[in-house]
């Protein structure tokens, strides 16, 4: 499928637009690196932050409890029914929340986890955690533009901050797994993932 498909013009993958995640604080500080990796925006936890901001004159932190867990949209408990977050118990819920979501293996003589090209309709997460399985973090592949053509890049959006393409050292990201990833040490793996803009924050 080409770029030009006007049913599909980025191949299944999101568009790389950091200001609609950006410029309106209460979708900035109540959606998290998850709701960016699932490509979704809640309009309720939105409005709920809204409300948080304009009674208590509140900061980002105001909002923290609004961000989406992996495992939560499938009713599990706690981090994902387990009590740290673990590269384990993250994969668990991210599956559980999306059971279409699978994970990429390398394959002798094949592409590099990060060369791996997803079915149609589906785009590239990669997804890692501290190495004291207290906080996880996504990042997702979409498609920006370079001279007007439309080119693969990386992104994330660590809670409440900006959704960036640079790393932790200001770097365009070409490879999560050799990025600056900050204190998210623990690789966990790369992952498909449907671009439905699946509800995570239920």
């Amino acid at each position: 499928m080409s770029f030009k498909d006007p049913d599909d013009p980025y191949n299944g993958h999101p568009a790389y637009e950091p200001e609609v995640w950006n410029n309106d604080l209460s979708i900035r500080f109540s959606h998290n690196c998850y709701s960016y990796a699932a490509n979704h925006i809640d309009p309720e936890l939105g409005s709920l932050c809204r409300k948080k901001l304009n009674r208590t004159l509140g900061t980002a932190k105001s909002c923290k409890k609004y961000f989406p867990q992996p495992g939560r949209a499938a009713g599990l408990k706690g981090r994902a029914g387990g009590k740290k977050w673990s590269c384990i118990n993250a994969e668990k819920g991210i599956l559980a929340d999306n059971p279409e979501i699978f994970k990429i293996y390398d394959v002798p003589g094949g592409p590099t986890r990060n060369e791996y090209q997803c079915p149609a309709g589906m785009y590239k997460i990669a997804m890692a955690t501290k190495s004291d399985n207290s906080d996880f973090h996504f990042w997702r592949e979409d498609i920006g533009y370079r001279n007007t053509k439309p080119v693969k890049t990386w992104s994330h959006k660590a809670g409440a901050s900006r959704a960036t393409n640079r790393d932790y050292s200001l770097q365009i990201i070409k490879d999560p797994e050799t990025s600056d990833r900050g204190k998210y040490d623990d690789f966990c793996g790369f992952y498909c993932v449907p671009n439905v803009k699946k509800n995570l924050s239920h």
